[in-house]
């Protein structure tokens, strides 16, 4: 008896889908912070001056976010039926403008 409400999925392929789509901001940052380490450590082996380094750095880790954002909007536009966030169904416009709307004079 799982009292999760997702459906279990057999493929490591489906697991790490699912993961990502709740956590798609923390695996952006991972990636920013993997690819900003990964390359520093990368040019720190290179003979060129360290502004050079850090510079090179912050670029190469900004086109990996890059990439990570436009993979995550793709995965989220492919997604065939994307569920309501849990209180969408308990919130109405209508009833909320009402009540906090002045009284009409």
């Amino acid at each position: 008896m799982d009292d999760d409400k997702t459906p279990q999925r057999d493929g490591i392929f489906e697991q790490a889908n699912d993961a990502f789509r709740k956590n798609k901001l923390g695996v952006i940052g991972v990636v920013w912070g993997t690819g900003m380490v990964g390359n520093l450590t990368y040019n720190f082996s290179r003979n060129i001056p360290q502004s050079v380094k850090v510079i090179h750095a912050r670029i190469f880790a900004q086109a990996l976010t890059l990439t990570a954002l436009v993979a995550s909007a793709g995965a989220e536009l492919l997604d065939p039926a994307p569920a309501p966030p849990p209180d969408a169904a308990a919130y109405n416009p209508a009833a909320h403008l009402k009540k906090h709307s002045s009284p009409s004079s």
